[in-house]
């Protein structure tokens, strides 16, 4: 019996933990990261001219608003257009629209001019022009 203790004794001491490994292992275990490959980088096409929020007048701004995004207009007034993807006809200057304005859907065609870095000129289906101001 005796000797079967010793035996197991012996056999856990054995089994004891690993070594501690050395500090400067440690260190370089803690600052190595799994490093990821780069993602290349996507160079996006700069936002449309129109985009942002636009009125008549710089008092309008809170309350006569025109809010242009890539692929959709909303005025104050409950204008809503989706703005259609460009194809060799569109440009910044010129856009293809669907609209709802009180209930009724049509297919518009927009000429937009810049005459200066903050105003917008839009001219709609034969209608008069319509001067907007950067809000």
């Amino acid at each position: 019996m005796r000797t079967a203790l010793v035996a197991f004794l012996t056999t856990l001491a054995a089994c004891g933990s690993a070594p501690e490994s050395a500090p400067a292992e440690k260190a370089v275990a803690a600052t190595e990261t799994p490093q990821t490959p780069a993602e290349p980088a996507v160079q996006l096409p700069p936002p449309p001219r129109y985009v942002g929020r636009w009125a008549e007048s710089a008092d309008q701004c809170t309350d006569g608003w025109w809010r242009f995004w890539n692929d959709e207009l909303l005025t104050k007034a409950r204008l809503r257009c989706d703005i259609l993807p460009p194809d060799v006809a569109s440009t910044d200057e010129k856009r293809r629209m669907v609209c709802q304005s009180e209930g009724k859907w049509s297919r518009e065609e927009w000429a937009l001019a810049y005459p200066a870095a903050d105003t917008m000129t839009i001219s709609r289906d034969g209608g008069a022009p319509i001067t907007l101001r950067k809000c």
